[in-house]
């Protein structure tokens, strides 16, 4: 007797490949996308993790990660900071952030040490503490650079979407191939 059957284990490990290829391709996209406006300082501060899947939780995985030039540069610094984005009660309930700013005008710090934004650990004399110091340290307009990324790579029926629907339509059209008849 001969049977058709159907090699759903192959079919899920390629897939899966499918799904992986695409996602390096999408965050190295955004990678560019995200740069666009940025420095060199502020390029080289940044990390691409490209896709990797979790046998665990069959989950795939990748991400940019964006350190401090790079977030400077994107979401500004001091009295100039871009004011509006979702990060910002975060790094302002953070140790980072000084806690004698009453807003986001950079002022001295206490007398003590403490981290600074790049996780560098700094001592502060406290000649200065409290008192607005923008002309030592200047305020930074942001570029958005990596919120414009953001916004191109999530947008409604946008990138991830297409490409992902693209890369499923072609995988679906050569389905025949999992089909085995013994």
């Amino acid at each position: 007797m001969k049977y058709l059957r159907f090699n759903h284990q192959r079919a899920a490990e390629d897939f899966t490949k499918v799904l992986t290829n695409v996602s390096d391709e999408l965050i190295q996209e955004f990678h560019n996308e995200s740069k666009k406006y940025l420095s060199q300082k502020a390029k080289a501060d940044i990390e691409v993790h490209n896709a990797e899947y979790d046998e665990s939780d069959k989950m795939i995985e990748s991400y940019v990660l964006f350190k401090g030039h790079a977030l400077l540069e994107s979401f500004g610094k001091g009295s100039k900071m871009d004011m509006t984005s979702e990060y910002l009660e975060d790094y302002m309930g953070s140790s980072l952030w000084n806690p004698l700013r009453p807003d986001q005008t950079i002022v001295g710090r206490a007398e003590g040490d403490y981290i600074d934004f790049f996780g560098n650990k700094r001592h502060s004399d406290g000649k200065s503490a409290g008192v607005p110091i923008e002309n030592r340290v200047k305020p930074r307009k942001p570029s958005y650079s990596i919120q414009n990324a953001e916004k191109w790579l999530l947008e409604e029926n946008g990138m991830i979407e297409r490409r992902i629907s693209l890369e499923i339509e072609e995988f679906v059209s050569k389905m025949h191939k999992y089909f085995e008849y013994r």
